[in-house]
């Protein structure tokens, strides 16, 4: 977006067709004394004491006398407005009902890596390797963390569900989307310190010990280097991930989602996500231009293992769980803080959780 003035920090629109309405936060870069919103067919026109500057819509179709709720607390101002879709779509006599699993990439757990290849595993932070080599005779899934052995190994009876394990063997690779099982012995300069394991020259986190055998690596502390391939994958993004696989447990509108973390010898974080908007467009001005994008509008929460909301909601079998690498919680949880503040002070909050966005789709 053009700024003449430059009046505007940030501008978060959120677009609800279906409501025909809009509602805006707008972060000023000094606080006014007095401000002015016009709205027109393809642009707002803010006026305060210190400039002039428009935000463009695009095709919301504003409805130029409906300006309401209008708030100025600091620095932020607040509003909302009524829009006019064409022919009545996403209006009350028409409505869409979207498909959010279709919406959203393939969840398929296609393996990132390849049997009979060599690899060596290097840490992400310090670059050195973690093996001279290894190569994987079986490359092959792990169920899911929300699954259980019963429903996986499906010809099990009685007994014989004991003869089953997911421990690999030194030549085998069990892979999820995020993160890897390898045997301990297959990362010789993969320290463990209780039930974490970490690089052995620079000490950055890596993952966790399961057990005296097996070790959880993520592909967003190690990378994988192959003869023509390297594999490594981005927290953000890994993060994103995993709270959008939550998707394939719920049928409701909204997910409550528990990612937990194993950040000391003695102590596991997690992080609480509750999930309003699975799909809310928002106009968001992220690069200097405003852009249109799909988000998840959620409530969100840091909690220790002591909490009391954490066990009730581990109690709740319809909240699903998943375990996630230190690096993706830290980048989880900036750019949740990042979108919060965003939000004046009255709106940033709901009891105890914070408000936030998720840019799972971009």
């Amino acid at each position: 977006m053009s700024s003449a003035s430059g009046i505007f920090e940030t501008i978060i629109l959120e677009l609800r067709p279906r409501l025909q309405s809009v509602n805006a936060f707008v972060s000023l870069s000094k606080e006014p004394e007095y401000v002015e919103v016009v709205l027109g067919k393809e642009s707002i026109r803010v006026i305060t004491d210190k400039g002039l500057d428009e935000i463009p819509c695009g095709d919301i179709n504003a409805v130029q006398c409906s300006l309401s709720g209008m708030k100025i607390c600091d620095k932020f101002l607040t509003f909302r407005f009524a829009t006019n879709n064409p022919l009545e779509i996403g209006g009350f006599k028409t409505e869409l009902l979207q498909n959010t699993v279709a919406s959203i990439e393939s969840l398929s757990n296609k393996p990132l890596l390849s049997n009979n290849t060599v690899y060596t595993i290097q840490c992400l932070n310090c670059g050195k390797s973690l093996t001279d080599s290894v190569k994987f005779d079986r490359v092959l899934p792990l169920p899911s963390e929300n699954s259980d052995a019963s429903d996986w190994f499906c010809h099990g009876h009685g007994n014989q569900m004991n003869g089953f394990s997911l421990n690999p063997k030194k030549t085998d690779c069990f892979y999820s989307q995020c993160f890897v099982h390898i045997h301990s012995e297959s990362v010789a300069n993969v320290k463990c310190s209780g039930k974490l394991a970490v690089c052995r020259f620079c000490l950055q986190w890596l993952g966790i010990q399961q057990n005296p055998t097996t070790i959880r690596l993520w592909f967003n502390t190690v990378k994988f280097v192959g003869s023509n391939s390297c594999v490594s994958t981005s927290s953000l993004q890994d993060a994103f991930k995993t709270i959008r696989n939550s998707f394939k447990y719920s049928v409701h509108s909204t997910v409550r989602v528990i990612l937990t973390c194993q950040t000391s010898s003695s102590q596991v974080d997690a992080v609480l996500i509750w999930i309003l908007e699975k799909n809310l467009q928002i106009l968001f001005n992220g690069s200097g231009s405003v852009k249109k994008h799909e988000v998840a509008k959620v409530l969100f929460k840091l909690a220790g293992s002591d909490e009391p909301t954490l066990k009730m909601w581990q109690d709740d079998a319809m909240v699903s769980s998943f375990s996630v690498s230190k690096i993706m919680m830290v980048d989880l949880l900036k750019h949740l803080h990042k979108f919060n503040k965003m939000f004046p002070s009255e709106y940033s909050k709901s009891n105890e959780f914070k408000i936030s966005y998720l840019l799972l789709y971009d």
